[in-house]
C-alpha cells in the first residue's frame, strides 16, 4: 500500500545519500585505494550505489506474500474488530464496563470501578 511505496522511496534515498556521503565528504575509499584519484572515486561511488540499488530491487522481487492462511487471519481479525468497535461506539467511560479479550485469552474489564488488572478500584 502507500506505506510500502514511501518505505521505498525512503530506502532508494538513504541509499544514495550514503553513497555520496562515503565517496564525497569521507576519506574512506582512499584508505583502501590510496592512489585513487577523483573521477575513480566518482565511478566507484556510482558503481556501489548501483550495486545496492539492484540489490534492493532483487530483494524486492524475491520478498514473499504473506500465505492465505495468514491473510485469512488477518482479515477474520479485522473483521472482529470492526465488529466490536460498531457495538461500543456508544460506550460512555463513566457509567459503562468493556470487557475485552487479548491475544493470550486474558479477560479485561475496563470501566468505572474497575482497574487495568480487572479488580475493583479501592474507595
Amino acid at each position: 500500500g502507500t506505506w510500502k511505496t514511501i518505505m521505498d522511496i525512503f530506502s532508494i534515498m538513504s541509499i544514495m545519500s550514503q553513497c555520496a556521503y562515503l565517496g564525497f565528504t569521507t576519506r574512506a575509499l582512499y584508505y583502501y585505494f590510496p592512489d585513487m584519484n577523483t573521477m575513480e572515486n566518482v565511478f566507484y561511488v556510482v558503481a556501489a550505489e548501483h550495486l545496492l540499488l539492484m540489490l534492493k530491487v532483487y530483494m524486492d522481487g524475491h520478498t514473499q506474500e504473506p500465505d492465505d492462511s495468514v491473510k485469512m487471519a488477518h482479515e477474520k481479525r479485522e473483521h472482529e474488530k470492526n465488529v466490536l468497535l460498531s457495538e461500543v461506539d456508544h460506550f460512555n467511560s463513566q457509567t459503562d464496563v468493556l470487557f475485552y479479550t487479548s491475544d493470550d485469552g486474558n479477560v479485561h474489564v475496563v470501566g468505572p470501578d474497575k482497574g487495568k488488572d480487572g479488580k475493583d478500584k479501592k474507595k
